[in-house]
């Protein structure tokens, strides 16, 4: 995935900001991690429109400038990965086909790559607790995992099956709220959470033809992040 120019323009943007108006107290620089919880379809079981994924993790970088006490501007870089729950996906083949016996499953995870910037606000809730929302808007790079099926057939059949990896990317709206309390007037912690919703279009090459599958990809982070206070 081609990628890596704008992400380094993105952290180029947030170490500008940081650095011209660290006299801002509410100016932040953060570093946070964890769990990715796919929902709807997404995180489904159907066959033909879901994607059989579970918790994951996920990782992000995150800065911002406060022009006003309440208002400022920033960024975040995100990364996601959700695992896929192969004795779903194969039971939910195994009822697909009437000539198949038997499947076994290997499956790499999805693979998810954020970026986006946009406005941020703050409100001190007592003392050292602060409320944050913030809505986003940039990209979503997806991959889909490499998996690899052994199957068994009521008569003869291939004996291996590859799905190989597709890749698609688009615009996305991110919309998060946290929680943030200083420990001190340099470091604080906060608690954020980010909702993501995105239709994907994966192209696969089967023989001389493309098939395009079509997949929400929808899910909830939750994160703990380490903050520096500018």
């Amino acid at each position: 995935m081609k990628i890596k120019p704008f992400i380094v323009s993105i952290l180029v943007l947030i170490f500008i900001s940081v650095t011209a108006f660290s006299q801002e107290k509410n100016s932040f620089f953060s570093i946070g991690s964890g769990v990715s919880m796919p929902v709807g379809t997404y995180g489904g079981i159907d066959y033909d429109e879901s994607c059989f994924t579970t918790t994951g993790i996920n990782l992000n970088l995150e800065g911002a400038w406060y022009f006003l006490p309440y208002l400022g501007i920033g960024a975040q870089v995100g990364y996601n990965l959700h695992p896929v729950d192969v004795r779903a996906l194969g039971y939910a083949r195994l009822q697909n086909d009437p000539f198949l016996l038997d499947v076994s499953t290997r499956s790499e995870a999805y693979q998810m790559i954020t970026a986006g910037i946009g406005p941020y606000a703050s409100w001190n809730l007592w003392k050292k607790l602060s409320f944050h929302g913030k809505i986003l808007a940039g990209m979503i790079f997806a991959k889909t995992p490499y998996q690899v099926f052994e199957p068994e057939y009521f008569q003869t059949g291939p004996r291996y099956e590859v799905k190989t990896s597709a890749k698609d990317y688009g615009f996305i709206v991110i919309p998060g709220i946290g929680f943030q309390y200083n420990i001190s007037p340099c470091v604080g912690i906060k608690l954020d959470s980010e909702f993501y919703y995105r239709e994907m279009i994966y192209g696969f090459n089967t023989g001389n033809t493309v098939r395009y599958d079509y997949r929400t990809t929808s899910f909830i982070n939750v994160a703990l992040g380490l903050v520096i206070i500018l």
